[in-house]
């Protein structure tokens, strides 16, 4: 997020940042041009869990446990002051994976 967003006067202020993040797994087997292998019949792995800690500067994303029952969705919470909600998502949502991997 920190190369998407403006600095400066009236730039966003992140005091805190924490949530969950969902991360896709690589595939099991790949062709060499990244699509699923034709001969692999595996299914795809299980998304990864991370978690996300911010206090102002500092940010840290750990791997967490494995999902269990829970939907596997990213959900951030965000606080601080000048935060344009709609600018921060569209920048978000940018680096998203469409399913299938593209």
């Amino acid at each position: 997020v920190g190369g998407m967003i403006p600095v400066g006067e009236g730039a966003p202020e992140v005091y805190r940042a924490k949530g969950l993040v969902s991360i896709a797994s690589d595939p099991p087997s790949l062709a060499s041009d990244g699509a699923p292998h034709p001969y692999s019949s595996a299914p795809p792995p299980p998304p990864r869990r991370y978690t996300l800690q911010a206090v102002h500067e500092t940010w840290e994303l750990a791997e967490g446990p494995p999902w269990r029952e829970e939907l596997a969705e990213t959900r951030l919470v965000f606080i601080g002051r000048n935060l344009d909600q709609g600018r921060m998502r569209r920048a978000l949502e940018a680096c998203r994976m469409e399913e299938g991997g593209g």
